[in-house]
C-alpha cells in the first residue's frame, strides 16, 4: 500500500524544480540538492502558513527574515507568494509562474508518500497548458513508506493519502 503512493521517474534537466513546502525540511533540502546537481537553474517554492509556538507566519516571510533557508541562491528562488491551501492550488500557482516565465518543464519535489497524488494533480493542471513534470520523492525524508504500519506518523500520512486520492478524483483535481 505504501509503495503505490511513491511515484518515481528518471530525472533529467528541466527549466525549474518545484518544492512543495508541506512543513517538511526534507523537501527543501532535496530540492536544493537537485539544484546543486544542475538539474534546473531555478527553484519554485510553495508558500504555506507556519503556525507554531505562538508564531503565525508563512514560509516566505520566515525566509525573508533569515529564519528559514534553502541552500539555493536567492536570485534562483521563485516563491509562490500566495498561500496555497492544497496541492491543487500549488499546481495552479506553479503553472501560472511557469507560463509567465516561459518555462515548460519541472521536477516536482515532495515527500515520498505524497508523490503519486502530487504528480497526478500537477499533470492534470500542467498537461492542458503544455507543461511537463517529473516526480522526485525527497531522498532522506523521514516520511518514507516502508514499514509505515509500524510508525504512527508514517501510518497517518499513508492513510491520509488514501483518503485524499479519491477526494481529488471526485473533485476532478487529478
Amino acid at each position: 500500500m505504501g509503495d503505490f503512493l511513491v511515484a518515481r521517474e528518471p530525472l533529467q534537466p528541466t527549466d525549474t524544480i518545484i518544492v512543495l513546502a508541506g512543513n517538511s525540511i526534507y523537501r527543501s533540502q532535496y530540492g536544493a540538492t537537485l539544484y546543486q546537481q544542475g538539474l534546473a537553474p531555478r527553484v519554485i517554492v510553495s508558500n504555506e502558513p507556519v503556525r507554531t509556538h505562538g508564531l503565525d507566519s508563512t514560509w516566505w516571510e520566515l525566509k525573508q527574515r533569515g529564519i528559514s533557508s534553502i541552500a539555493v541562491p536567492d536570485d534562483s528562488i521563485m516563491p509562490i507568494t500566495e498561500v496555497s491551501g492544497s496541492t491543487f492550488e500549488e499546481a495552479q500557482h506553479s503553472r501560472d509562474i511557469m507560463r509567465r516565465e516561459g518555462w515548460h518543464s519541472a521536477i516536482l519535489v515532495t515527500d515520498p508518500f505524497h508523490t503519486r497524488r502530487a504528480l497526478l494533480t500537477f499533470r492534470s493542471v500542467f498537461e492542458p497548458a503544455g507543461l511537463t513534470v517529473i516526480p522526485a520523492p525527497a531522498e532522506g525524508s523521514k516520511y518514507q513508506t516502508d514499514g509505515w504500519w509500524h510508525d504512527p506518523d508514517r501510518g497517518i500520512r499513508v492513510i491520509q493519502e488514501y483518503i485524499k486520492l479519491p477526494y481529488y478524483l471526485v473533485k476532478r483535481q487529478i
